[in-house]
């Protein structure tokens, strides 16, 4: 398999029709989280990688006056790659109750039902009452997944992993493919809708903002932004 950077698959797509799909996924993730973190406030994001997310955030802050706010990630793999940004390994270095906002962004499609629940539980825990949870997760059924797979195979060089008919019944049937076997790897069989259905079971939920074309059913966008309010 051809190795690819992460950030040519995503944000830096040589594929103008991805590019933008993740670059307004980005777009909507700061633009959120910066509305609901109030001022001086405490951000964790749940699977941060090397940090990219919240340079990005810090200096959309900063350009607007705002560089009292604590913004931290969570990631037991990554090493740090941008400066001034915090991760820990552990989440027990975050205390119960202690953080405003908690922000899991492409995370979800990658944890197995062992892991959600982990993850909902540790949000649940440090979170402050009245907090916020982002997340955000693509969609990969409808017909949005004929391009998502077209595009796939040209980066990568190689065929899907779904079959003809799969792809053709989950596209026009939104009938799931099984998981795939490694579930980091791979979006094949991940379903947005249970994840929605995992969060509204503990928190309720507004209504999903479909990115990047959000007047246009889920279908036909790419990614989804659940954002849900915890009660207090």
């Amino acid at each position: 398999m051809r190795n690819v950077p992460y950030e040519q698959q995503t944000l830096n797509h040589p594929n103008p029709i991805a590019r933008y799909a993740h670059r307004s996924r980005l777009k909507l993730a700061l633009e959120t989280a910066g509305k609901v973190l109030p001022v001086g406030g405490t951000l964790l994001d749940y699977g941060s990688g090397q940090g990219a997310y919240l340079a990005a955030l810090r200096e959309r802050l900063k350009s607007q006056n705002r560089e009292n706010e604590r913004l931290v990630g969570y990631d037991p793999f990554m090493p740090v790659a941008f400066p001034g940004v915090e991760i820990v390994a552990d989440l027990s270095a975050i205390p119960d109750r202690s953080v405003d906002c908690v922000t899991v962004l492409e995370v979800c499609e990658h944890l197995d039902d062992k892991e959600t629940e982990s993850m909902l539980t540790e949000v649940a825990r440090v979170l402050k009452p009245g907090g916020q949870l982002l997340v955000t997760v693509p969609i990969v059924i409808g017909p949005v997944i004929l391009i998502k797979e077209l595009s796939r195979c040209l980066l990568f060089r190689r065929w899907s992993d779904h079959s003809i008919g799969e792809l053709l019944s989950c596209a026009f049937l939104c009938k799931v493919p099984r998981r795939a076997e490694s579930i980091k790897h791979s979006h094949r069989g991940y379903d947005w809708r249970v994840t929605r259905e995992r969060l509204s079971q503990r928190w309720a939920l507004a209504a999903p903002h479909f990115s990047p074309f959000p007047r246009l059913p889920s279908g036909f966008n790419s990614q989804v932004l659940l954002h849900t309010e915890i009660n207090s």
